[in-house]
């Protein structure tokens, strides 16, 4: 018989063992790091994803949108129509304010524009959030201001 040496290969074999026990761990936990940075990533990804949601497009408006005080205002600073139809009417009725005073003679129509244009803008913020509510408010009012240049 050969003698064995029991205790030098007991002494490798746990020499070994450790290494691949120490070499095992370091790859779990290279993977659970990988993991976890991926997991994080994908978190804020989605976070990203419903910020940008609840910061919905706001458009140009005759207003300042980051000030909007009325839904019918918040409505209006997310629809890009409503936007367009804001800017046009405000821009029909300053270009019809801006005739009027360089044409002069003309206070007491200035007066009742001014009026008209107010008792409008409280009859459109009753339209709350129904975008054709408020659609039919600004196609009205640009008839309204088309009538006063004719």
């Amino acid at each position: 018989m050969i003698p064995q040496n029991n205790s030098l290969e007991t002494g490798n074999s746990v020499k070994s063992y450790d290494r691949h026990l120490i070499s095992a761990e370091k790859r779990i936990s290279e993977k659970f790091k990988i993991k976890k940075r991926l997991l994080l990533g994908g978190y804020l990804l989605i976070g990203l994803f419903f910020y940008q949601g609840a910061m919905a497009t706001q458009y140009a408006t005759s207003f300042d949108c980051t000030t909007a005080n009325t839904v019918t205002e918040q409505v209006i600073c997310q629809d890009q129509k409503l936007a367009s139809l804001d800017l046009q009417v405000s821009h029909e009725y300053d270009e019809l304010v801006n005739n009027m005073k360089k044409s002069g003679n003309h206070q007491k129509n200035l007066s009742y524009l001014l009026v008209s244009q107010e008792k409008w803008k409280k009859e459109k913020i009753q339209c709350k959030d129904d975008s054709f509510c408020i659609t039919d408010a600004y196609g009205k009012r640009l008839a309204e201001l088309d009538a006063c240049y004719h």
